[in-house]
């Protein structure tokens, strides 16, 4: 197992963008998940644990970006304030446990658009899709979660450019909560 311990970790004003530009088989931080994946080993049921542990997570001003042309998906995600206590992060286990999670003025958009598939990565066995195994997601778990004033979008551009539907009408390509 690899160890990282912080008591602290602050970051403000930053814009992480997160990209997987047309005609690419990975996103802009592969190299990043691949590093902390663990060893490649014979077995690749057994991985190799990466630990984080910082006590204190603060954001400020801080804007997630992730945009994949191929799959047609952009997330953003806007924290204008967090602090977080953490009690542990897992990444081999996909497993987050939080003390306190105190979040003011989040906002969080989804937006599909037109995707532009890749063909398979030459050199891999394309999977059956019928029998693939769909892995399991990434567990957070905080025992207090308070949040101040949010906001979620989610547009279907991939389906109608705008909204077509009355005011007073729910259009379910485009939300706004």
């Amino acid at each position: 197992d690899r160890e990282l311990n912080f008591d602290a970790v602050s970051l403000s004003n930053a814009h992480v963008y997160l990209r997987r530009p047309e005609g690419s088989y990975a996103f802009n931080y592969q190299f990043l998940v691949d590093y902390f994946s663990g060893n490649k080993t014979p077995n690749p049921d057994k991985k190799t644990r990466f630990l984080l542990k910082a006590r204190n997570v603060r954001l400020n001003n801080v804007t997630f970006i992730q945009y994949s042309e191929v799959s047609g998906q952009k997330m953003t995600l806007a924290v204008p304030k967090a602090v977080i206590q953490v009690k542990k992060i897992d990444f081999a286990a996909k497993k987050a446990e939080l003390s306190t999670v105190e979040l003011t003025g989040l906002y969080f958009s989804l937006d599909r658009y037109a995707a532009h598939l890749m063909p398979p990565q030459p050199g891999t066995v394309r999977k059956d899709t019928a029998a693939a195994k769909v892995s399991a997601p990434f567990e957070v778990m905080a025992e207090r979660f308070h949040l101040h004033g949010g906001r979620f979008d989610m547009n279907r551009f991939d389906r109608t450019a705008g909204r077509e539907t009355p005011a007073n009408t729910t259009d379910f390509n485009h939300l706004a909560v």
